[in-house]
């Protein structure tokens, strides 16, 4: 497994921004972490030991990922720049530093087409690149994008991850046609539409989207200040949907009585849900918050809001505290 550590910052506009995590199997178990002293390491999570070490001078990586049409490609965001590695001899092989013009905050291949890479930035600007060439800040970018403003989170969604959906440090969120380089839908007062959607307090911030393939649907996680979450369902104008206006549906599935405060991760095995009406049904998933828990959910069979939505007011396990030995990687 590979992976990224999550460090805040205050130095720059990205204040409170998580660095990103992003993973993908590997023969040697290893995990990839990058850091704020130029360098992205992968360790060897069965022997406990760093393994590789990738190095720039003066950078701060802020997200990175892994890809290429060989899936030997490392890239990092760092501060207005975008730095490439080959992973098989550990030498870096690009430095995008005219594509952004402040810190890249997002870096992702895209999961079926290997060699395009979209990079994100707090400049507002979402830029593709093809990788299986040169990779240079001209020859190698297909398009840019503008959001308008600083760009926290972006993920690829649709039946052939054509679509991008980018959500901004001011809690927006907008969605984007890869191909057309083209925005399809813009949620301006996202927080307000989907509080209208569910009965618990107002939502306060957005965690980021979740897609299932399986129904083509998208879904906006979103919480509380008290730690409720919150699936809400997207309605995006496109040719095979037939809506016209973006909308917000109504919570599909809450997660209540795990956290006590901000929830700024949720994760959750991909295809581990399932659609049925308005609810989603079988999802199982994991929430990390700012107080400090790590909730494991899985769906509530005597659920009292079934007929529009499930909610879990319980954890898969609450398990007494007991001694850990030292060193236990899990």
């Amino acid at each position: 497994m590979w992976a990224a550590s999550e460090r805040h910052s205050s130095k720059t506009k990205t204040q409170g921004q998580k660095k990103g995590y992003t993973s993908s199997n590997t023969k040697n178990d290893s995990k990839r972490r990058k850091k704020a002293d130029g360098t992205v390491r992968a360790w060897d999570v069965r022997l406990r030991q760093e393994v590789a070490t990738l190095r720039t001078a003066n950078q701060e990586f802020w997200s990175f990922d892994i890809g290429g049409s060989t899936q030997n490609l490392v890239a990092a965001g760092a501060n207005a720049a975008m730095i490439c590695w080959d992973r098989r001899t550990n030498r870096q092989v690009a430095m995008l530093n005219e594509c952004h013009t402040e810190a890249v905050t997002q870096v992702r291949f895209h999961p079926n087409k290997k060699e395009k890479l979209v990079s994100a930035s707090v400049d507002g600007l979402m830029c593709v690149f093809d990788t299986k060439g040169d990779i240079n800040d001209d020859e190698g970018m297909d398009s840019v994008m503008s959001v308008g403003t600083s760009v926290a989170k972006i993920g690829f969604y649709g039946k052939n991850c054509e679509r991008l959906w980018c959500q901004t440090h001011i809690e927006t969120l907008s969605s984007w046609n890869l191909e057309e380089a083209i925005m399809e839908a813009d949620f301006s007062e996202m927080r307000a539409h989907a509080s209208c959607n569910w009965s618990f307090s107002p939502v306060e911030y957005l965690i980021r989207c979740c897609y299932v393939a399986a129904f083509d649907t998208i879904w906006l996680l979103a919480g509380t200040q008290e730690g409720t979450i919150g699936y809400f369902p997207l309605h995006i104008p496109t040719p095979n949907t037939g809506t016209s206006v973006p909308a917000v549906g109504p919570a599909s599935a809450v997660l209540t009585g795990g956290h006590n405060g901000v929830v700024r991760s949720v994760w959750s095995p991909p295809d581990s849900a399932r659609e049925s009406g308005a609810t989603l049904e079988g999802l199982f998933c994991w929430t990390g918050g700012e107080d400090g828990r790590l909730c494991s959910w899985t769906e509530d069979n005597y659920a009292h809001e079934r007929s529009t939505a499930w909610v879990s007011s319980g954890l898969v396990a609450k398990k007494a505290a007991r001694p850990k030995r030292r060193h236990t990687p899990y």
